[in-house]
Protein backbone atom coordinates (compact mmCIF):
# COMPACT_ATOMS: atom_id res chain seq x y z
CA UNK A 1 0.00 0.00 0.00
CA UNK A 2 1.44 3.50 -0.66
CA UNK A 3 1.28 6.26 1.42
CA UNK A 4 0.07 8.32 -1.50
CA UNK A 5 -3.82 9.40 -0.42
CA UNK A 6 -6.54 9.42 -2.78
CA UNK A 7 -8.62 12.24 -3.18
CA UNK A 8 -12.29 11.37 -3.96
CA UNK A 9 -14.18 14.38 -4.95
CA UNK A 10 -17.53 15.86 -3.49
CA UNK A 11 -19.93 18.58 -5.10
CA UNK A 12 -23.39 18.53 -3.14
CA UNK A 13 -25.95 19.20 -5.10
CA UNK A 14 -27.80 22.14 -4.00
CA UNK A 15 -24.20 24.36 -4.07
CA UNK A 16 -22.46 23.47 -7.28
CA UNK A 17 -19.80 25.87 -6.21
CA UNK A 18 -18.91 24.41 -3.24
CA UNK A 19 -16.08 21.68 -4.11
CA UNK A 20 -14.98 18.97 -1.88
CA UNK A 21 -12.81 16.05 -1.41
CA UNK A 22 -11.81 13.46 1.34
CA UNK A 23 -10.05 10.34 1.39
CA UNK A 24 -11.23 6.90 0.81
CA UNK A 25 -11.30 5.10 4.60
CA UNK A 26 -9.16 2.34 5.76
CA UNK A 27 -8.76 0.25 8.62
CA UNK A 28 -5.66 -0.65 10.76
CA UNK A 29 -4.61 -4.41 10.15
CA UNK A 30 -3.68 -4.85 13.90
CA UNK A 31 -6.77 -3.49 15.31
CA UNK A 32 -9.64 -3.33 12.73
CA UNK A 33 -10.43 0.40 13.98
CA UNK A 34 -11.20 2.92 10.97
CA UNK A 35 -8.32 5.71 10.68
CA UNK A 36 -9.25 9.01 10.03
CA UNK A 37 -10.46 10.22 7.23
CA UNK A 38 -9.07 13.72 5.83
CA UNK A 39 -11.10 16.38 3.99
CA UNK A 40 -10.92 19.94 2.89
CA UNK A 41 -13.19 22.06 0.87
CA UNK A 42 -13.21 25.38 -1.13
CA UNK A 43 -15.85 27.90 -2.07
CA UNK A 44 -15.78 28.83 -5.48
CA UNK A 45 -17.61 32.15 -4.90
CA UNK A 46 -15.77 33.96 -2.10
CA UNK A 47 -12.71 31.82 -2.01
CA UNK A 48 -13.67 30.26 1.97
CA UNK A 49 -11.53 26.84 2.69
CA UNK A 50 -12.05 24.59 5.27
CA UNK A 51 -10.61 20.85 5.74
CA UNK A 52 -9.80 18.59 8.97
CA UNK A 53 -9.99 15.02 9.88
CA UNK A 54 -13.12 12.82 10.51
CA UNK A 55 -12.94 9.88 13.05
CA UNK A 56 -16.48 8.67 12.07
CA UNK A 57 -16.61 8.52 8.61
CA UNK A 58 -19.20 10.76 7.45
CA UNK A 59 -16.68 13.26 5.57
CA UNK A 60 -19.85 14.39 3.17
CA UNK A 61 -21.80 15.48 5.81
CA UNK A 62 -19.15 17.82 6.97
CA UNK A 63 -18.40 19.33 3.09
CA UNK A 64 -22.57 19.69 3.67
CA UNK A 65 -22.26 21.59 6.70
CA UNK A 66 -19.82 24.00 4.69
CA UNK A 67 -21.86 24.28 1.76
CA UNK A 68 -25.10 25.23 3.88
CA UNK A 69 -22.89 28.28 4.94
CA UNK A 70 -22.26 29.39 1.81
CA UNK A 71 -24.82 28.64 -0.37
CA UNK A 72 -24.93 32.56 -1.33
CA UNK A 73 -28.60 33.58 -1.74
CA UNK A 74 -30.53 36.28 -0.12
CA UNK A 75 -33.16 35.45 2.13
CA UNK A 76 -35.08 38.12 1.32
CA UNK A 77 -35.25 37.72 -2.42
CA UNK A 78 -36.57 34.24 -2.12
CA UNK A 79 -40.15 33.62 -3.66
CA UNK A 80 -42.50 33.64 -0.94
CA UNK A 81 -45.65 31.02 -1.23
CA UNK A 82 -48.65 31.42 0.37
CA UNK A 83 -51.49 29.21 0.60
CA UNK A 84 -54.74 30.48 -0.88
CA UNK A 85 -57.16 31.92 1.76
CA UNK A 86 -54.41 32.33 4.63
CA UNK A 87 -54.48 35.69 6.24
CA UNK A 88 -50.88 35.88 6.01
CA UNK A 89 -51.50 36.78 2.28
CA UNK A 90 -50.93 40.47 2.89
CA UNK A 91 -54.46 41.67 2.36
CA UNK A 92 -55.02 39.81 -1.09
Amino acid sequence: MSDEKQWIPFVPTFAPHVEGQYTRREYDDETGLPEPQLWKVVCKKCGGTWQGECHSGQVRVHINRFAVVHVHRDPLEAVKIVRPGSKRSGGA
